[in-house]
């Protein structure tokens, strides 16, 4: 009764939608046929008919909030939904992060050795776990806006960071600020690894180094100068930018870049700020 291409589900204008494709036996949205080609609006608990209207061919809505990144375990019950536009994946000491870059406006694969892009549906393997990804399509990311239609995204690579360091740089204190609102980040001990980028980032912009290649630090040199292992620094990289996720800054991945093939990463942005003080 169903047709091979029956109808379709698209998500626009905040709303769910639904179209029959001109399919051999109809479809109805509760009692009212569904003209071909016609697109009608669903709301959570909506009732179609595919092929017939009877009971064994009934489809309630049951979820109509936004379509959501996420991945799911294959072969377990573990699902792990987006921060923002980005997913992060862990398992053992094995860590992979999945996140949407709005420059190549496609998704995107990071490890420690490559960056490359991904697509729904793929299977991706993370340590000796297995996750198949659920990716929305661009034209579906939702936005957040206010009341005059302006977006409320407070975006990590338009953000200044503001560091206090104590005298014995035992500790340091953030303070994140975009336009008129300033968040002071809970103290963490990553803090002084996005301290140690920043201040290389200051020093190459003040050698007038270009913005491209101001910051870039090799890894294992990083690493040695903090006195802890890449383990641990992919650790604080994937903290520092969790932090901020739950924050509420979209697009946190940005926060850490990354060059996997020549082992380098920096802070990202473009303006920085560095204070120093008791």
């Amino acid at each position: 009764m169903v047709s091979a291409e029956h109808g379709v589900f698209f998500f626009r204008d905040d709303c769910w939608f639904y179209r029959d494709l001109g399919s051999t036996n109809g479809s109805w949205l509760a009692d009212a046929a569904i003209a071909p080609g016609r697109a009608v609006e669903l709301g959570a608990g909506a009732v179609l008919y595919l092929g017939e209207r009877t009971r064994e061919h009934e489809w309630v809505l049951v979820d109509d909030t936004p379509p959501m990144a996420r991945a799911i375990a294959l072969g377990a019950s573990k699902r792990v939904d987006a921060r923002g536009s980005y997913i992060e994946l862990e398992s053992g000491d094995h860590r992979v992060v999945v996140f949407f870059s709005r420059d190549q406006r496609t998704w995107l694969l990071e490890t420690d050795d490559c960056t490359a892009p991904v697509a729904d549906q793929s299977v991706i393997q993370v340590g000796s776990t297995s996750y198949v990804l659920e990716l929305p399509w661009v034209a579906e990311l939702p936005e957040e806006t206010n009341e005059a239609g302006a977006s409320t995204a407070r975006d990590v690579s338009q953000a200044s960071f503001d560091f206090t360091v104590s005298a014995n740089e035992e500790q340091v204190f953030l303070t994140l600020s975009d336009g008129e609102e300033a968040t002071e980040v809970p103290p963490r001990s990553h803090h002084y690894l996005l301290l140690h980028l920043a201040r290389q980032r200051l020093a190459d912009r003040a050698a007038a180094v270009t913005t491209s290649e101001a910051g870039w630090l090799d890894v294992g040199e990083v690493a040695r100068a903090l006195r802890v292992s890449r383990q641990k620094l992919n650790l604080d990289i994937s903290r520092a930018r969790r932090q901020l996720a739950d924050l509420g800054f979209d697009n946190a991945v940005s926060l850490v870049e990354r060059r996997p093939q020549a082992k380098q990463l920096r802070l990202g942005g473009c303006e920085w700020c560095v204070t120093t003080g008791s």
